[in-house]
């Protein structure tokens, strides 16, 4: 089978979904019939079950395993079609005892901490509880003595913008990536492990090295991808800061996100 000529890296969160969880009828349509000259791959925050559960409410790949790539969690975790793991990373001893004393000593805000399958909810407000069922989330209530040793990624759930980022202050000198993925969304990966470096070692498995490769997100956490892409975009609903450092900014509700970003990978490679 011909390779793919061309590469686009899709984000969920803000990007392919809107703030209701709702995917565009036109992208719900394009990613059920994907132009096979066109390598599509999730690039997004969520865990695994966590993207699967909002493509199904949306009627997309419904009952049935993932058949493109993917990298979750940040880059924690990357998938090959048909959900078979290629691999995970964990944070160190050291850094996850950093991220359980900071929720030891900020008990109003929430603290997520991901395995592959499951979030430890540590702290739950009804706020957060509420992102966790709308991010269809597979979470347990948690004690921080009770978090397991392999931690994939860490989450702070708090919609008091003030208070969030005064958690952000107290974590300049974590070993560790740090960025918003939602305005109540501060995500902890562990240190050098991002979207694109995840991306670089899917491609290679993949023998996709070398294709043009195209990005779309709407998040700090989809910055550094941006840098890698022949062409960046983001939703007209991006934060402007994001908007400002991508080349095309694309207006979902008339078209949809993915129409407008293939015809101009069309125009481009194809």
């Amino acid at each position: 089978m011909k390779k793919p000529e061309a590469i686009l890296c899709l984000d969920i969160d803000g990007t392919l979904i809107d703030e209701r969880e709702q995917i565009h009828s036109e992208d719900i349509k394009l990613v059920n019939n994907f132009p096979k000259t066109i390598q599509l791959i999730l690039t997004t925050g969520r865990p695994l079950g966590s993207a699967k559960g909002v493509l199904y409410a949306n009627k997309i790949y419904q009952d049935m395993a993932l058949p493109i790539p993917g990298v979750f969690m940040n880059g924690t975790a990357a998938y090959l079609p048909g959900e078979e793991m290629l691999f995970e990373h964990h944070f160190s001893e050291i850094v996850l005892q950093d991220l359980i004393e900071l929720a030891d000593q900020n008990q109003d805000s929430t603290f997520a901490f991901f395995t592959l399958t499951q979030v430890h909810l540590v702290h739950p407000t009804q706020f957060s509880l509420q992102i966790s069922k709308k991010h269809y989330l597979s979470y347990r209530i948690s004690q921080t003595t009770e978090i397991p040793p392999k931690i994939n990624k860490m989450m702070v759930i708090e919609n008091n913008r003030e208070k969030l980022q005064q958690i952000k202050n107290l974590t300049r000198y974590f070993n560790a990536e740090i960025a918003y993925s939602l305005p109540y969304l501060l995500e902890f990966s562990p240190k050098g492990i991002n979207k694109p470096s995840a991306l670089k070692a899917l491609l290679s498995e993949l023998k996709l090295d070398g294709k043009p490769m195209y990005a779309v997100g709407d998040g700090q956490n989809d910055l550094a991808l941006f840098e890698l892409a022949e062409i960046s975009f983001a939703p007209s609903t991006a934060h402007e800061k994001i908007k400002h450092n991508v080349d095309q900014v694309i207006k979902r509700e008339e078209k949809g996100i993915l129409k407008p970003i293939l015809e101009i990978i069309n125009q481009n490679n194809l």
